[in-house]
């Protein structure tokens, strides 16, 4: 992700639950442990964006959003597994998350990945109310 996509990325958020203002999404693209990523068509537009954070051996995926009109075309899973080979490049070894309970297609895009369900945080999110579900993934054997 470049600064030029810090914009785009935060409209995009707007349109997702527990979404980010745009200070939030700059910080992460100036954090030294981050990497971010961002998917964009072929004309430009923005698709989707994620980011993580990486303390060797472990690392934390704190965002990932995909725009509702580009969902359910493998975007989050390409996302995904290009954050994985980056995170295992630079010394990563596990990976973990928190996604809302309710958040059906998630879950299952994080379970055909091999993340596994290691906790559960009570209440954790609002409008509306769910659990956190804490999922775990190894980035090496």
């Amino acid at each position: 992700m470049k600064a030029g996509d810090v914009s785009d990325v935060a409209a995009l958020e707007l349109e997702s639950l527990s979404s980010w203002s745009e200070s939030q999404v700059r910080d992460e693209l100036d954090r030294k442990t981050g990497i971010c990523l961002v998917s964009t068509s072929f004309s430009g537009e923005v698709q989707g964006w994620c980011c993580c954070s990486l303390l060797v051996p472990e690392a934390e995926l704190l965002k990932i959003t995909v725009c509702p009109c580009w969902r359910r075309q493998g975007i989050a899973e390409m996302m995904l597994q290009e954050m994985c080979r980056l995170l295992v490049a630079d010394g990563g070894e596990q990976v973990y998350l928190e996604v809302r309970s309710l958040n059906i297609p998630a879950c299952r895009l994080y379970d055909k990945l091999g993340w596994k369900e290691t906790g559960r945080r009570k209440k954790y999110y609002t409008v509306p109310d769910d659990d956190a579900l804490v999922l775990t993934r190894a980035l090496v054997n």
